[in-house]
């Protein structure tokens, strides 16, 4: 299994985090279709900002980055309240899992 993390900019502060990482969760499920192989997806506000991790069943690290873009993008797209508050990517990254409070 790999992860990747998409780091999304937010269009600003929000008061209630909580709900924006659930709706974000929630649409990226939405969104995902089996081909993505998705097994987990993390969500969590820091500042002005939305880290988005997903967990997939595959090996290859690359691919799995460009997965959780494109699939971060299509949720972004297909979301009318993502699309209002997210302003746009800033990278795709691999973060320790520990710092989302995961322990795999």
């Amino acid at each position: 299994m790999n992860h990747a993390t998409v780091v999304l900019r937010l269009r600003g502060p929000h008061a209630d985090e909580a709900s924006l990482e659930s709706a974000a969760v929630e649409a990226t499920w939405a969104t995902a279709t089996p081909e993505d192989s998705i097994e987990h997806v993390h969500a969590q506000v820091m500042r002005d900002r939305l880290y988005v991790t997903l967990h997939r069943v595959g090996r290859d690290r690359e691919e799995t980055r460009a997965i959780a873009r494109e699939l971060c993008r299509r949720t972004i797209a297909t979301s009318p309240f993502l699309s209002r508050v997210v302003h746009g990517e800033i990278k795709t990254i691999v973060l320790p899992l520990k710092s989302f409070g995961i322990d795999p």
